[in-house]
């Protein structure tokens, strides 16, 4: 006994009366012979049952590791993959589509022999001018077609082409559009044949709304016998299309070929249609396919039992429901002519009568019957597709990928495996990975959940689709098939889903099933991966609103957060204590400024795992933002654990770094500000605000320290916070005002030049030095627009003392730039621009800087004082000695004068070392050719000793105190020493 073969079917579709007619076929075939069918469903889920004109290649590969042979229905595959499995040595059978130049043995139905009939039958009803009407782009159309003429020719009838009419496709619409050329046309024609009966059902539906009668004005013949057909009005004769036995044939070839060893190339066998006559066509009652009985007359004429009368019924509708009118139009035929020559009073005319009429009541019984069976079975399709597209549209509350949802079906058995690559080109080798299976809940599945449940997680080559298991149940079930369908809409490519379901060709439900739950199953998959995307993007959303991107920490709004946490606990029964610790690097703009953003960014990087290290699991570290950062330390019970924390982190802090892409290392450290959370603080902004502030001060005090904040650093902030509000109120209101400070010649005390020295007049706190709020102007960016005042109103006083002043040379006046103002945008033009305003002279108009302004880029410091230069002003370098400048840097640079710090002039006479100092600086300027300036010379020693040490130009209190405009331009007019 040979071995039980599989055979694979490729088909587009797998449902309705065609398809579903010849996968029923197939599987007569197949149970009869012990084999199996596998049917792949190659077309995309959710395509509508219409024309296939392009053959897709997604069936490619499917169950090739199961099938023994191929049945290709239509246009199921591409050719070239078909000669790949022919050339393989997998035999391949076609169905109603052949392929040029591929060789296989193909199945046909004998389209001649049904045409030539209904050409025959039209042509005794005595039509001569008998049109076409078809999709000519189909295959077996054309084959009809072409039947069509050679039947007209074999009559005699010269084939008309202006009787042609093509339709668009091979749906009701495209006999509309044709039935509308005809009428365009004229209705040149008496009757009609179609390429199908939905073109004819399409035809009838326009011609009948045009005025046309049916069969008076045209008759018509369609193609196919589909179930609608017997339900037109007029009901519709048709070519019926054996399409059981076209699968059946199919099967019985392939088997043929698989026991034999051998195959027909080029084989062909063709199946017979028949006509099917009703009403269209011009016949009265039609003809029914059901075979009626011969004596029929005879048992019409005489006397009938109930009981004989039963039987007779229980044979006639056992057919399709459709059927069941015909054969009622039969049986009045039957005792319409049996009863012809009898009288009317005749005993058989009374048998007639009472039998025709229980017979057709009977039929029409069962007819109903049939109807309700038919609508309840699709209001049962309805119904299960409702709850599968609801369940699966649910996939929110229930993984689709499970298939729970087929419990609300007929399947049997199924099976779900989706790419392990998306995207991988089609193979054999192409695998897929089970993500679910299922079994109906009867005492028939015990034996084979758990195997089927076994295959979850697995591996399986697309070659080998459907898993082994699911094949053997499949033929335990021979009632049942097996089918493969793709889980794949347009580019949304899932995977394979495969079930064990019965075939659907009882009623045309207007959907497959199993096409339909691939659809669905791919939206709701979709909408999973869509859903589940949109959580990774959530969770990114959460993480970027609650952790610093760069380092990972946690952000200030997780801190704060957390902070507030913290302060409840503190305040509660508990009274658990914490602290939080504010961190600013130092040097970290060096590093920035020097080595670049990127290597900022890593050396923040590894700040922030020096930072983690040395925190408990309880604790909390955050990036504050740029080079700030904090700490929440939790359960504080010792009063030195915070100073602890912090000399801890500054010794770590201070390490060298190794950045990468650098051979350099660099160092930082930490200023650290330091609060403890006690019951008093009722929110977290409070309690970073004074870390904060603590932060500043132990910045202020001395950069790399820590201060713990108290209640007087609160009361100095407030004050500073106050000193910016009222500067920029007093930028507006003009409050700032010029002092003048004069510099003289220490020899005659003759007054050389002023400094300008800002003053604040505030309306509550009186005259405030610059000490007092040029620090809080720094921070506030008030800089610029103070230093751009101070210049404006310089170089007006300068002019209008030069006008005033009884003396032959110029005025000269020194004004003071900050770090800000110096390398700001706008600095040369400025100063240009009050020059040239005020007509002053070269030389007139003197600029101080301090040292640690040309630090920052000595190349470009030395193109902006060379411009300065150029344009007249003399630069001075201020409190010379105080920053990190070397000689090499003065050789280079313009520079005119050095400043000698107060610092060292208060040394002379009782500090050798600020004596000697002095000395060095002197020397060196003599040296360099620059003008020497002294500041805050006080007494007569230190002027007598400057003097003798070679300085030639002093200032302090000694001569002046600064002094307002009036007071000054008495000492340019002056010629007596102060």
């Amino acid at each position: 006994m040979s071995r039980p073969f599989t055979l694979g079917v490729l088909t587009p579709f797998i449902g309705g009366w065609y398809f579903g007619g010849l996968l029923s076929g197939i599987t007569r075939v197949t149970n009869r012979n012990d084999a199996a069918m596998v049917a792949v469903h190659t077309l995309d889920a959710g395509t509508e049952q219409g024309e296939v004109t392009d053959p897709p290649s997604t069936g490619n590969h499917i169950a090739t590791d199961h099938a023994d042979g191929f049945i290709v229905i239509i246009n199921a595959a591409r050719a070239d993959y078909l000669a790949q499995l022919r050339d393989s040595g997998t035999p391949v059978v076609t169905l109603s589509h052949d392929y040029p130049g591929l060789g296989c043995p193909l199945v046909l139905p004998d389209n001649t022999t049904g045409i030539q009939e209904a050409v025959a039958h039209l042509i005794e009803h005595g039509h001569r001018r008998i049109a076409f009407v078809g999709y000519l782009g189909a295959d077996d159309v054309r084959l009809r077609h072409h039947g069509y003429s050679q039947a007209l020719l074999d009559h005699g009838i010269t084939p008309d082409p202006g009787l042609v009419f093509r339709a668009p496709d091979n749906m009701s619409e495209g006999g509309e559009e044709a039935a509308r050329s005809m009428i365009a046309a004229g209705l040149p024609s008496t009757a009609v044949i179609t390429g199908t009966d939905a073109n004819a059902i399409g035809m009838m539906r326009v011609l009948t709304a045009a005025g046309y009668r049916i069969p008076a004005d045209q008759a018509i013949i369609g193609f196919d016998d589909i179930q609608a057909a017997s339900y037109c009005n007029p009901r519709l004769s048709s070519v019926k299309q054996p399409v059981e036995e076209l699968g059946a044939t199919a099967a019985e070839m392939l088997l043929h070929q698989l026991r034999t060893g051998r195959a027909a190339a080029g084989q062909r066998q063709y199946v017979d249609t028949k006509l099917v006559v009703r009403e269209s066509c011009g016949c009265v009652g039609g003809a029914p396919e059901t075979q009626l009985p011969p004596d029929l007359a005879t048992m019409l004429t005489g006397p009938m039992s109930p009981d004989a009368r039963h039987d007779l019924v229980r044979d006639l509708s056992g057919t399709r429901p459709e059927e069941l009118l015909g054969i009622a139009h039969q049986v009045r035929e039957t005792a319409r002519n049996a009863l012809g020559s009898l009288g009317f009073d005749a005993p058989a005319r009374q048998h007639a009568v009472t039998n025709v009429g229980e017979l057709i009541l009977s039929l029409m019984e069962a007819q109903g019957r049939a109807q309700y069976a038919d609508s309840d079975f699709l209001q049962q399709s309805a119904g299960m597709q409702y709850e599968v597209s609801f369940g699966l549209l649910r996939s929110y509350e229930e993984d689709p990928r499970g298939l729970g949802w087929l419990r609300r079906t007929p399947v049997w058995a199924g099976c779900l495996a989706l790419w392990r690559h998306p995207g991988e080109p089609s193979g054999p080798g192409r695998s897929l990975e089970v993500v679910g299976t299922f079994c109906q809940d009867d005492d028939a599945m015990v034996d084979h959940r758990e195997p089927l449940a076994g295959l979850v997680g697995s591996t399986v080559p697309v070659a080998a689709f459907p898993p082994p298991e699911l094949l053997d149940l499949a033929r335990r079930h021979p009632q049942r098939a097996l089918f493969v369908a793709p889980v794949k809409v347009d580019d949304n490519d899932w995977g394979l889903l495969a079930v064990i379901d019965g075939i659907g060709s009882r009623v045309s439900s207007g959907r497959e099933p199993l096409n339909q739950w691939a659809a669905l199953l791919t939206v709701a998959l979709q909408h999973q991966a869509v859903l589940g995307a949109l959580r990774i993007q959530e969770e990114r959303f959460r993480i970027a609103a609650l952790y610093d991107h760069l380092t990972g920490l946690p952000n200030r709004a997780l801190f704060v957060q957390r902070l507030g946490e913290a302060v409840q606990r503190c305040g509660g029964p508990s009274g658990s204590r914490f602290g939080v610790l504010f961190l600013d690097l130092d040097g970290f703009k060096l590093v920035n400024d020097s080595l670049g953003h990127d290597a900022g960014d890593r050396l923040l990087v590894q700040v922030a795992g020096r930072i983690s290290e040395q925190l408990r699991v309880c604790d909390t570290a955050a990036r504050f933002g740029g080079d700030e950062f904090l700490l929440l330390v939790e359960d504080v019970d010792e009063p030195g654990t915070l100073e602890e924390i912090a000399d801890r982190l500054q010794t770590v802090l201070s390490q060298p770094y190794h950045l990468e892409g650098h051979d350099e290392t660099v160092v930082v450290g930490a200023s650290i500000g330091i609060t403890v959370g006690t019951s008093r603080y009722r929110n977290p902004e409070d309690v970073l605000r004074d870390a904060d502030i603590a932060m500043y001060t132990a910045k202020s005090r001395r950069k790399g320290s820590y201060a713990i904040f108290d209640e007087a650093m609160h009361t100095r902030v407030v004050d500073r916070l106050r000193i910016e509000t009222d500067l920029r109120a007093a930028l507006e209101k003009r409050e700032f005002e010029l002092y003048y400070q004069p510099i003289v010649e220490l020899r005659t005390g003759r007054v050389q030049s002023f400094e300008a020295l800002l003053r604040w007049r505030h309306p509550g706190r009186g005259v405030l030095a610059p000490d007092r709020f040029l620090p809080v102007a720094e921070e506030a960016d008030l800089m610029q627009p103070i230093g751009q005042w101070v210049l404006e109103e310089s170089c007006r006083q300068l002019a209008t003392w030069q006008r005033e002043a009884d003396r032959p040379e110029p005025a000269h006046l020194a004004i003071n730039l900050s770090d800000r103002e110096f390398w700001g945008p706008g600095l040369i033009d400025n100063i240009a621009a009050c020059l040239a305003v005020h007509d002053l002279p070269h030389g007139s108009l003197a600029v101080e800087i301090t040292e640690g302004v040309l630090l920052r880029d000595a190349g470009e410091a030395r193109r902006i004082l060379d411009r300065l230069h150029a344009l007249g002003c003399e630069l001075h370098i201020d409190d010379f000695g105080t920053g990190f400048s070397s000689l090499e840097a003065l050789l280079k640079l313009p520079i005119d004068a050095l400043k000698i710090d107060r610092s060292f002039v208060a040394g002379l006479g009782h500090d050798p070392k600020s004596e000697e100092l002095v000395k060095t600086i002197l020397r060196m300027g003599r040296n360099l050719d620059l003008d020497l300036i002294a500041e805050g010379i006080e007494t007569e020693e230190q002027r007598r000793m400057l003097f003798d040490l070679g300085c030639t130009y002093g200032q302090g209190y000694l001569f002046a105190r600064p002094a307002t405009p009036e007071v000054a331009i008495t000492m340019i007019t002056s010629t007596a020493a102060v």
